[in-house]
């Protein structure tokens, strides 16, 4: 097999710890690096500073975007189809073998480039998210308007090799929208950063980190607080409170003396060096839990809810341990504080399945794998 050329194209983050505090790519990137001659380059918009400028209602989920994608996909041009053939361009005056598109936001971009070379698309399956409850019965016109999008969306896709989700789970979703091979890169973090000391100002027993300004995971976050004060105050544990993003107002009635809270924290590392126990109590999920990732590459046990370790494929008492309520999240803490045994089974645990499922090695047989078929046909 000959040694191929990758150009890697992500979405240029203008603050990358709003994004889950995650260097995802940066793995996919040294991962490919190992059997590629591999190329960087960014994407944003004007002014972001990235490597490639277009128009900022490109990366736009809401429903302008939306339109501009489906006017792009009838072929009456818009910011959408300048964007596609500006990245077309750039890529045309690259000798490169095969385009790993990490840009999750705008899959659709692709379709010009992928009649060029071999493209790989990273996406972001929310179709399937953990823990929504119910599923909601779509109107007959919103069902017709989705299924309109959804094949525009496919058209502006062209003919890209594959589109890569982050697990499993998601493979069904991503197949019924976009119709093509579907692939798992898993999720993985650079886990030597947070081989770090503990901060001399820290002391907590327990840590949480998450975008808590997001509903989704400030609702588990308060069910835990909120369990947590009828907690003997004797025995009441210090609890660190990380947010990117600052903290939803449904949250303020539910911080304590005993809780220190931080916002946009640049190093997290010294932060779980310093903590006993981390707790990831979301219990709505989309993609995987990057929280997770970090407290077993910290080599700290994790308490977290039934949804979070699914998305991770943590296994209750193996890796993690898991509450179904703020209550049993609680309970599940004061059980490892009160057994260092179980606490250092956990972290042995943790740090296995890392090894073995989110690490730089675990992501390279999986961009192995999903490449394989391309210098089949090429030798």
């Amino acid at each position: 097999m000959s040694s191929p050329r990758i150009l890697l194209l992500r979405h240029f983050e203008v603050d990358p710890k709003a994004n889950g505090f995650t260097a995802r790519y940066d793995v996919v990137l040294s991962a490919a690096r190992t059997f590629a001659m591999v190329e960087e380059a960014t994407v944003g918009p004007f002014g972001s500073g990235a490597t490639i400028e277009v128009e900022d209602l490109v990366f736009t989920t809401a429903r302008s975007g939306r339109l501009r994608r489906l006017q792009a996909a009838c072929r009456l041009g818009g910011p959408f189809a300048r964007a596609a053939k500006v990245l077309d361009q750039y890529v045309g005056a690259k000798n490169i073998t095969v385009l790993l598109g990490c840009t999750y936001r705008t899959p659709e971009l692709y379709g010009k480039i992928s009649r060029r070379v071999s493209t790989f698309v990273f996406v972001e399956e929310r179709t399937r998210a953990f823990g929504y409850g119910a599923s909601i019965s779509p109107t007959l016109r919103s069902r017709m308007l989705a299924t309109v999008e959804r094949s525009g969306l496919r058209r502006l896709l062209g003919p890209v090799r594959g589109v890569a989700v982050i697990q499993p789970n998601e493979v069904p979703a991503a197949q019924k929208r976009w119709k093509r091979p579907v692939f798992v890169v898993p999720h993985a973090i650079v886990e030597r950063s947070f081989d770090a000391a503990p901060e001399e100002s820290l002391t907590a027993q327990i840590l949480t980190v998450g975008n808590y300004q997001e509903r989704r995971n400030a609702d588990g976050l308060r069910q835990f607080l909120d369990a947590l004060s009828s907690v003997n105050s004797l025995a009441k544990p210090l609890v660190a409170v990380i947010s990117a993003t600052g903290f939803a107002s449904e949250l303020s009635g539910s911080f304590h003396d005993s809780i220190v809270a931080r916002v946009n924290v640049e190093d997290l590392a010294p932060s779980y060096a310093s903590a006993q126990i981390v707790v990831v109590p979301s219990s709505v999920i989309s993609g995987s839990k990057t929280t997770i990732l970090q407290g077993w590459a910290a080599k700290r046990p994790v308490v977290t809810t039934p949804e979070s370790a699914e998305s991770v494929g943590a296994i209750d008492g193996r890796d993690v341990l898991i509450g179904n309520s703020g209550t049993e999240l609680v309970e599940r803490c004061m059980e490892v504080l009160a057994d260092p045994a179980l606490g250092a089974r956990l972290v042995a645990g943790g740090v296995e399945s890392l090894g073995l499922r989110h690490s730089e090695t675990a992501v390279r047989g999986a961009l192995l794998s999903m490449l394989n078929d391309v210098w089949e046909t090429r030798e």
